[in-house]
């Protein structure tokens, strides 16, 4: 009686399909593709770094490949003077600006303004600042 029953399930599964058959199993045909969440991973330099000499580039990295186009980054100087146009060079997930030549009296605190957009579907976007002394 099992051997028949089995084959009758075998048949109605073939024919039929999992959820008709057995309506308590549900099957997914579609890959589950966790959704991009943007995240800041690093900087250069570091966040309150204090250096002896200005850097040369200012980088910001993050977990997700950002948008080249809609992506800022602006340094500002102690006097809250911005030294660039915000426009960075964007390498897949990380951005960066060079940092323009400083004249006499260019110790104090500055300040790197940055925000992404993530290339996911969703657009994601992300801010946040970044301050370094020179001494």
């Amino acid at each position: 009686m099992f051997k028949i029953i089995f084959t009758i399930c075998l048949v109605a599964f073939a024919v039929t399909g999992a959820a008709y058959a057995f309506p308590q199993l549900v099957i997914i045909n579609q890959a589950v593709v966790a959704p991009q969440i943007l995240q800041f991973v690093s900087s250069s330099p570091v966040d309150n770094q204090e250096l002896s000499a200005p850097p040369q580039v200012i980088t910001v990295t993050f977990s997700e490949n950002i948008h080249p186009d809609k992506s800022t980054l602006t340094v500002f100087d102690p006097y809250n003077n911005p030294l660039n146009d915000g426009r960075a060079t964007v390498t897949a997930t990380a951005m960066s600006v060079r940092m323009p030549a400083l004249g006499a009296g260019y110790t104090g605190t500055y300040r790197a303004e940055w925000r992404a957009q993530c290339l996911c579907s969703e657009g994601r976007e992300l801010s946040g600042a970044i301050h370094f002394a020179i001494r």
